[in-house]
């Protein structure tokens, strides 16, 4: 009796690979998704440093970020709005 079960276990266990098997042949394959900013992940000249907005609170890498000397300190921006708005509120 014991034997039949486990012979039964089996083959169900061959079935359930063999479907995924055929399954796998028959899939068409997933198409990469587009990446959002256009460009690939490697085209990027990212060096890792990140700098908060002070604007908007987001954290930006300093070699794409817009960049505004005040006082001999640097701020870095995400975007052309928040550079506009800080030149705005600092004297």
């Amino acid at each position: 009796m014991i034997q039949f079960l486990l012979r039964i276990i089996f083959y169900v266990f061959l079935l359930f690979l063999l479907l995924r098997v055929i399954r796998s042949l028959f899939s068409r394959p997933s198409k990469p998704r587009p990446n959002p900013s256009g460009s690939s992940p490697d085209s990027s000249a990212v060096t890792g440093r990140m700098e908060k907005d002070p604007v908007c609170g987001m954290y930006v890498d300093v070699s794409t970020a817009l960049r505004e000397e005040r006082s001999g300190k640097s701020f870095f921006f995400c975007s052309e709005e928040c550079r506009r708005r800080f030149l705005k509120s600092s004297p």
